[in-house]
């Protein structure tokens, strides 16, 4: 029975634990990933802002430079004066024509930049880019007027380490919460344990109990079916005696009964005692006339020897 409770509570703190630290868990990722994205795309916004300020200041566009902007930042740049890509973008970045595109193509579309539009001031528009076969980019599109001319340019930031580090901070803050959730399982069993060990001692106690009240009301019993037997066989001058020893017995388990309701009462102090003087011998001589006949009939003999003095 206490087992089946046990597995109950034990279950029971299992799936309340877990689905705590589960919805606990969750939202701390979220906001987590949500900062986490939050920052990058700042500092990607700010890096792209500051290079192009650097570009609209030059005159002439360096390769080296370039390169450790891309290099610095780990950016990738497409670059185009009007309509004709530079050389170092049209030789470095070929695997990524398809991506180019649709950054252009986003950027007309949704938000209306227009590539092949010389503009008086620069203009530039950043979003996010997913491909069909699922990178993910942050994009600056941007157009400036040069030299009675336009450059045109994209700069892509790949997300593939970000998106690195928030598996990476998935991984560990669920292996921290089955960490946390099998120190709670222990924690819970020590717990359930020690709640329902009163309650596993007082049914031994119980059981205890009803073993001793038992073997308490046999003895009486015992005398009064050895006495009822002698009784029957006796004359009816001889009777009075065994009657006797019926009725004191049966008064006995009366009182032991009584005992019992007073030690079942007892927990919730409802019980009171009633001490009162008696004589040893009493008690002795009533013992011995009790049990001098079952005695006789095991084959056992019995002698009481009392002090002249009380």
């Amino acid at each position: 029975m206490l087992n089946k409770v046990k597995i109950r509570l034990l279950f029971f703190c299992a799936l309340a634990t877990g689905a705590i630290l589960l919805v606990m868990t969750t939202l701390c990722l979220a906001i987590l990933e949500k900062g986490t994205q939050e920052k990058s795309y700042l500092d990607f916004q700010n890096n792209a802002k500051s290079i192009l300020n650097s570009i609209e200041r030059q005159t002439v566009l360096s390769h080296i430079w370039l390169s450790q902007m891309e290099n610095n930042y780990h950016f990738i740049f497409d670059i185009r004066d009007g309509d004709t890509p530079l050389l170092y973008t049209a030789a470095r970045h070929t695997a990524f024509r398809d991506t180019f595109a649709l950054a252009r193509k986003t950027a007309q579309e949704p938000y209306h930049l227009d590539f092949e539009n010389s503009y008086a001031l620069s203009r530039y528009e950043s979003f996010p880019l997913t491909m069909p076969n699922g990178s993910v980019y942050y994009v600056m599109a941007a157009v400036m007027p040069k030299n009675s001319g336009r450059i045109s340019m994209i700069m892509l930031y790949p997300l593939a380490a970000l998106q690195q580090q928030i598996l990476q901070n998935r991984l560990t803050f669920g292996c921290g919460s089955a960490a946390a959730w099998l120190l709670l399982l222990v924690l819970a069993q020590v717990l359930i344990g020690n709640m329902l060990h009163p309650i596993e001692e007082n049914r031994k106690n119980q059981s205890q109990f009803i073993a001793s009240a038992s073997h308490e009301l046999r003895s009486p019993l015992a005398v009064i079916l050895s006495a009822l037997s002698a009784a029957r066989v006796a004359r009816d001058d001889e009777r009075i005696p065994f009657l006797n020893t019926i009725q004191s017995e049966g008064e006995r388990m009366a009182r032991l009964v009584d005992d019992m309701l007073t030690l079942a009462r007892s927990d919730s102090r409802s019980w009171s005692m009633d001490p009162q003087w008696t004589e040893p011998d009493t008690l002795l001589l009533e013992a011995y006339e009790k049990y001098e006949l079952p005695a006789k009939q095991r084959n056992l003999h019995l002698e009481i020897r009392l002090p002249e003095a009380p």
